[in-house]
């Protein structure tokens, strides 16, 4: 199992939540700005790729299956 947002209680609960962690207030304000750029009509980035950095935070809920008899 996993989560998104690396939220506060993901690493207090039982078993602790793995998560990907990223850049959410980065995000939201980017996804604003273009918002605005496209209602204005100046955007030039239609077919523009953006990719924003995340991070992998493996905790006890992710890893291998384990193997049954």
């Amino acid at each position: 199992m996993i989560g998104f947002d690396d939220i506060f209680a993901a690493d207090f609960v039982h078993p602790s939540l793995s998560t990907l962690a990223g850049p959410g207030s980065h995000a939201g304000r980017l996804a604003v700005e273009l918002l605005i750029e496209q209602l204005a009509a100046r955007s030039h980035r239609e077919g523009e790729v953006i990719r924003l950095p995340t991070e992998l935070v493996l905790r006890e809920s992710s890893g291998p299956a384990e193997r049954r008899a």
